[in-house]
């Protein structure tokens, strides 16, 4: 019998509570205390916004509930492993509710709701997540962010992944890059695209190229690139990889490291564009010759990060 071990969790657009999505949700501790419990699975629910339908828009689980420090009726469940649906899950599919509606004001008055198992890997299932059987009892089924390589079907974007942004003014554009470029998320995406490449690849040069095809990234070189081979000519091709979760690029993030490698090698250094890694069905696009494109214009650059480091100089003031 499975354990009544999952909950449906309420966030408002606009909120009187503490939270922070996929970390921290703020709850009174008089309505939903015996609701909720360390080792739960959630799914983040938000409801009608403008005419946008109410929707399920993410996953976590709950590792800690902890009063408020300054208060005694609120309290903190501590979230952690969130995945954020790729394309957030209207709450009724062919006019079928996903939930168990057993009152009228199931949706009004209920922040936290009960579900069952079955529904709940019902939501994570439309939201393309990665379920994997475990075989434990009590966690029959893990919630993993990235499929295995092997049942990812990687195909070229019928479309660019990126779109021209306007000048908003002179040397100011309206677009943005990734202010988690460094985190352990974008590593982890980052990898996965780099995997992914590699298998389109293997999939599609000749025996001769794949027989020179090196992951250089995962062998720690540092060369500005992360994947690099000979062509049928003998000549090298050097391919650096950027990975998205999301389906489309505002921007990406070229460190001096790599734009120097592209720079350098000019025709022969390739940029691929991959996007939703999450999902079982990735797309990619090539960009040829970056550093020429940046010359012609048809990219722009802009400096988002310096490394700061205490000089040994002694000061002249």
């Amino acid at each position: 019998m499975a354990l009544d071990n999952y909950r449906i969790l309420v966030e408002n657009e606009v909120s009187a509570w503490d939270d922070k999505t996929g970390e921290r949700y703020h709850f009174p501790r008089n309505r939903y205390l015996n609701r909720l419990r360390p080792g739960m699975k959630i799914i983040y629910y938000k409801g009608r916004v403008g005419n946008q339908q109410p929707q399920y828009f993410g996953y976590g689980e709950i590792t800690k509930i902890y009063p408020v420090s300054d208060s005694l009726n609120d309290y903190y469940a501590d979230i952690t492993n969130y995945i954020q649906f790729n394309q957030p899950v209207n709450f009724k599919i062919d006019g079928e509710y996903l939930e168990e509606i057993q009152t009228s004001n199931h949706f009004r008055q209920n922040s936290v709701r009960p579900i069952s198992e079955e529904r709940f890997y019902k939501i994570l299932e439309l939201a393309e997540l990665n379920l994997v059987r475990t075989g434990n009892e009590e966690q029959p089924i893990a919630v993993t962010e990235l499929p295995p390589i092997t049942d990812v079907n990687i195909t070229p974007a019928t479309a660019s992944l990126m779109k021209p942004v306007v000048p908003r003014g002179k040397g100011k554009t309206n677009g943005s890059s990734p202010n988690h470029y460094n985190s352990k998320k974008s590593t982890l995406h980052g990898n996965q695209g780099e995997r992914l490449v590699m298998k389109h690849l293997e999939e599609t040069l000749t025996e001769a190229e794949v027989k020179t095809l090196s992951h250089d990234a995962a062998n720690n070189e540092k060369d500005g690139y992360d994947i690099s081979y000979m062509d049928l000519n003998g000549d090298p091709v050097y391919i650096e990889v950027k990975a998205t979760s999301a389906p489309t690029f505002p921007s990406f993030v070229i460190t001096i490291n790599e734009l120097t490698a592209a720079e350098r090698y000019g025709s022969a250094y390739q940029i691929y564009l991959v996007n939703k890694v999450t999902s079982r069905n990735v797309e990619f696009e090539v960009i040829e010759n970056i550093a020429g494109s940046l010359d012609r214009r048809e990219f722009v650059k802009s400096p988002v990060a310096f490394k700061i480091e205490k000089s040994a100089m002694p000061s002249n003031n």
